[in-house]
């Protein structure tokens, strides 16, 4: 494909076998025009450098978590402080392996100068060999002379980074302290001016608010003045006042007519209620005259027995 886009250009009646080389050749090189033996090598060498690294991270990592494991959980640690004599074993060898690990990295110095090899390198009278082997004799010897002094020269290092850190924590809790209390009486007098300002804020707030609300009262009662006089002016124009006049003049005698209706009424009804009383003696006098001839023919008829 590669090769088609270098020769596309050239016309096929020039070159009639062009497009067999071309066939040809994408049997031994890739799309980018690399030669497939080459790739399939560079594939295989980016694969053993990835499990190189990857080997490299995990021992690191490893590495990493048993020196913070020995330094921070069992650094100084007496044999009665085991539970086991497997688990003495155990921290012993590994500390023994980290440091070897330790000391092979401190004294890997490199044998290339100026891009050639120089095999007589040595650190100390002792060649790369002499640190490098884990059971050599240099090592050993190395990590007998450095270690311990290593070890002492850290512990005395986190010893005084202890102090001070612990002067450092001093100091502060002394900070601390000391602006906890000025922050505290502070606070108090803030507290004190606050309430003593809330309450003048109040009663000037409430005398403001009275004032508003007066104020707005009189602006409404001007407002409803203002409208009824612009009601009155849109209402009585000329022309409605005239009719209201003869409307009222209408409704004026509507009104006498009525009540003289009403006073002749009134006489009737007064009449009317005298005819009533009338009527009611009557007939109590007719109901008075009934008995006083039942009473008489009583009394007759008495007498007229009383003689037989």
């Amino acid at each position: 494909i590669y090769i088609y886009h270098m020769f596309d250009q050239i016309p096929g009646d020039l070159y009639p076998g062009l497009n067999q080389l071309c066939q040809k050749l994408s049997k031994y090189v890739d799309e980018s025009g690399a030669s497939l033996s080459l790739q399939e090598e560079l594939d295989e060498a980016k694969k053993a450098l990835y499990n190189v690294k990857t080997t490299y991270f995990q021992q690191l990592l490893l590495y990493n978590q048993l020196q913070d494991i020995l330094l921070k959980n069992f650094y100084g640690y007496s044999d009665g402080n085991f539970t086991s004599s497997e688990e003495k074993k155990f921290f012993r060898m590994a500390s023994e392996r980290l440091g070897a690990v330790q000391a092979r990295n401190f004294t890997n110095i490199s044998l290339i100068k100026n891009g050639k090899h120089n095999k007589d390198t040595q650190l100390f009278g002792l060649s790369k060999n002499d640190f490098t082997e884990e059971n050599s004799e240099g090592l050993q010897l190395a990590k007998a002379n450095q270690l311990p002094v290593f070890v002492s020269n850290e512990k005395q290092k986190l010893s005084d980074a202890l102090k001070v850190i612990n002067k450092q924590k001093k100091e502060f809790n002394k900070i601390f302290n000391d602006n906890y209390k000025i922050l505290d009486l502070s606070l108090h007098e803030l507290q004190l001016k606050m309430s003593s300002k809330v309450i003048d804020s109040q009663e000037d707030a409430k005398q403001i608010a009275a004032d508003w609300l007066a104020t707005k009262c009189d602006y409404i009662i001007l407002k409803i003045k203002v409208m009824t006089n612009h009601l009155y002016k849109e209402t009585y124009t000329p022309e409605t006042v005239e009719a209201l006049m003869k409307i009222r003049k209408f409704i004026e005698e509507k009104i006498t007519k009525t009540k003289d209706k009403i006073q002749k009424t009134k006489s009737a009804l007064s009449m009317y209620q005298s005819v009533d009383i009338f009527n009611q003696l009557l007939n109590e006098y007719s109901n008075l005259t009934m008995e006083i001839e039942n009473k008489k023919w009583a009394l007759n008829e008495l007498q007229r027995n009383k003689h037989r």
